[in-house]
């Protein structure tokens, strides 16, 4: 929806629609001080709390970027795919990054890498609301993502990227524009913007998955990865205490 242009926003600048945007301490100490009584006020203060956390931002298909590529205490298997992949794309060898633009699973990790497009932002959230308790979907529109919580007969649409809440669920969106743009205009997009976004709520193409399966096959390599953290090591060790045993 927007273009992909980094920004580095330092923690207190503002950044999106006026946010001034948290450090993950800060964001952290916000969450845990939220009240539940009022299930859409803490909807919205949790929406408001990850955008401003989150800079819109995340390399480009051909852009190696190495603030975004997993760290070695976040896996170090990915960290020795990344580089190498890119070694080889420098070669020639394979035509695109894959391993270094993974988007992250679980909110911890991706608010404290503080970057993400509107997938990975909403997904973040998603994420904290699932642990929190909440039923809660992704949603895919025409180029955008967004997460949507049922509560018992309520529902509520998650612009998390934009800083949106809005009091309805999909059904509602996909037939009432004027409602999509009063709660984008309402946190401060202006009535333009917020018609061209009403226009990505149309029923065409949209996808609905559960928050734990948006993602299916990244989820599958991410549990594979999190095993090899560990295999490479211990098989070493007992490679090496099978060597000893046997020299004695």
């Amino acid at each position: 929806m927007r273009p992909h242009v980094r920004f580095a926003a330092p923690q207190g600048e503002t950044h999106k629609n006026g946010l001034v945007r948290l450090s993950y301490s800060d964001m952290e100490e916000r969450l845990e001080g939220l009240s539940k009584q009022n299930t859409e006020q803490y909807l919205r203060d949790v929406v408001e709390i990850f955008a401003a956390r989150l800079v819109h931002y995340w390399p480009e298909d051909g852009q190696f970027d190495q603030d975004i590529v997993s760290n070695v205490r976040e896996n170090w298997v990915l960290t020795f795919l990344s580089y190498s992949e890119k070694t080889l794309v420098e070669a020639g060898i394979l035509d695109k990054y894959r391993f270094s633009r993974i988007e992250r699973q679980n909110w911890q990790d991706i608010t404290k890498k503080g970057v993400g497009l509107c997938s990975q932002v909403s997904l973040a959230a998603a994420d904290f609301l699932v642990e929190q308790g909440f039923k809660v979907n992704m949603i895919g529109l025409d180029g955008h993502v967004v997460a949507m919580v049922s509560e018992g007969a309520e529902q509520y649409l998650l612009d998390v990227d934009m800083n949106v809440l809005l009091p309805f669920g999909l059904d509602y969106a996909e037939n009432n524009p004027d409602g999509v743009i009063e709660a984008y205009t309402l946190v401060g997009h202006s009535k333009e913007y917020s018609k061209k976004i009403a226009t990505i709520y149309s029923p065409e193409g949209n996808f609905l998955s559960s928050a734990d399966s948006y993602y299916p096959t990244v989820s599958i390599l991410f549990t594979f990865l999190n095993i090899s953290v560990w295999f490479f090591p211990l098989s070493i060790l007992i490679f090496g205490f099978i060597v000893l045993y046997y020299r004695k």
